[in-house]
């Protein structure tokens, strides 16, 4: 599953999303692996709520950084084996950066970790 949310930052609202998406998504479907795409973490951020529910969580950014459990290069294909998570999250990379080639290679990166549904 892919879930790419857009906001200026994490926010009580973004928290209550994330809490309803992992309340009705995780728990029931079994996803245990996770990965964040442009995962540094500046003024919070969702690890915490799937770690609660026993998920592995990897943090996946071009810089290190708090929540940061990976770096790769900008534009580089991403670390992991093809369908390596359950699910592949960004929470507000996605508004940090151009809509270029750049832009749709990481989102064609993002769609190519998750498993598909069952």
């Amino acid at each position: 599953m892919l879930l790419l949310l857009t906001a200026l930052g994490w926010n009580g609202e973004m928290k209550r999303v994330f809490e309803m998406f992992a309340s009705a998504y995780v728990e029931s479907d079994d996803i245990v692996a996770v990965l964040e795409v442009g995962a540094i973490n500046f003024n919070g951020g969702p690890r915490e709520i799937f770690e609660r529910r026993g998920c592995k969580y990897t943090g996946l950014d071009i810089a290190r950084g708090r929540g940061v459990d990976v770096v790769y290069g900008a534009g580089d294909p991403f670390p992991f084996a093809r369908a390596a998570f359950d699910l592949t999250i960004s929470t507000s990379m996605f508004g940090a950066i151009a809509p270029t080639a750049a832009h749709r290679r990481v989102q064609q990166e993002a769609r190519h970790q998750h498993r598909p549904a069952a």
